[in-house]
């Protein structure tokens, strides 16, 4: 069924769909290392590419990181603090532990989010403090600063680089995109921006990932472009891989998101070109039945499996590694060292 034929008050679309009719690029912005599962999320996010038919390839851009990588590394070590009388640094590393709840920019953020934390910590409300301490310190620290950099910057470089989407009026207006009707829609540059659910610093990046949007596209509208009038990112939030991937494979798994993510771009910025007032985001709804795909809305390779896409070549946990360098050696029955990863 061709998209100008959805209802658009309850229209189920697929990820291939969303970014055929913008010819958009999908940018995964935010994914845990390892889901619940046990699967590597980062490793199909990364290795994806491969299983795409080959004119779709390079509609998918990760640049996602995690604690994990070198770039982890390079955050945790950078100084915090230093003692003026003992000399003693206090590195970034413990930047998730700090308790930073006295503060009066703590209460407000625990006002802005806590229905999100209360239905978290089903009505505990020590957890519900707990969970918010955590994030508020996971959304001060280094690494957020870091992340979100290179998030902005992944998604200014895509939607400056790209050519126009060129998009129909009336497939917009039917697939519930009424906020972009009046764009020019010959000279359209959308980017999809996706999330996948994962533990606290997940968690903490879908907080911050509406407000980080509307900031990379009212920057370059500030620069004053003509094509930058008429750009848009759209955010999409999947549970899981695995409802990723079946999205790519034409799946209609996706209804517009209504209540998790806030209402965009405020009047309070004080430029003429506001963003759109209404939230372009689409989620995996709890209840909803997904729609199979139509033929040929597919984005993976023909013959390609969704169990297939899943699939990932193992490379070494850094840990691993880090121990073959100083030791020369893998652990003492030969096999591969065992790290315990959090859900992140």
């Amino acid at each position: 069924m061709p998209l100008n034929e959805l209802d658009p008050r309850a229209a189920q679309v697929s990820l291939a769909e969303l970014s055929d009719l913008f010819n958009a690029p999908v940018a995964v912005v935010s994914s845990p290392e390892h889901q619940i599962n046990g699967k590597n999320a980062m490793k199909i996010t990364e290795q994806l590419t491969e299983k795409l038919k080959p004119e779709k390839e390079s509609r998918i851009i990760s640049i996602v990181d995690f604690m994990g990588s070198t770039s982890g590394g390079w955050t945790n070590q950078k100084i915090l603090h230093v003692d003026p009388d003992s000399g003693r640094k206090t590195l970034h590393s413990g930047d998730f532990d700090r308790d930073l709840t006295n503060t009066t920019e703590f209460d407000q953020y625990l006002k802005e989010h806590h229905n999100d934390f209360a239905q978290r910590a089903k009505g505990d409300g020590n957890k519900m403090k707990h969970l918010a301490k955590k994030g508020f310190a996971i959304k001060n620290s280094q690494w957020n600063s870091y992340w979100r950099g290179k998030v902005a910057g992944g998604l200014t470089m895509a939607l400056s680089m790209m050519k126009p989407n060129g998009a129909k009026k009336e497939e917009l207006n039917k697939c519930g995109i009424g906020a972009l009707i009046d764009m020019d829609v010959a000279k359209m540059h959308v980017a999809i921006a996706v999330c996948i659910d994962g533990g606290p610093v997940t968690q903490e990046e879908q907080r911050t990932i509406t407000t980080m949007v509307d900031e990379v596209v009212f920057d370059l509208r500030r620069r004053g472009a003509d094509w930058a009038k008429n750009t848009a990112i759209l955010i999409v939030r999947f549970p899981d891989s695995e409802s990723f991937v079946k999205s790519l494979n034409g799946e209609r798994n996706l209804m517009r998101a209504t209540t998790r993510f806030p209402t965009r771009q405020r009047d309070e910025c004080k430029w003429k070109n506001v963003i759109y007032t209404m939230g372009l985001a689409w989620e995996v709804p709890d209840q909803a039945k997904p729609v199979p795909a139509a033929r040929g809305e597919s984005m993976l390779k023909s013959g390609m499996t969704i169990e297939a896409s899943l699939n990932v070549q193992t490379i070494a946990h850094p840990a691993t590694l880090l121990q073959i360098a100083k030791t020369g050696r893998r652990s003492p029955s030969g096999a591969s060292v065992v790290v315990s990863l959090p859900l992140l």
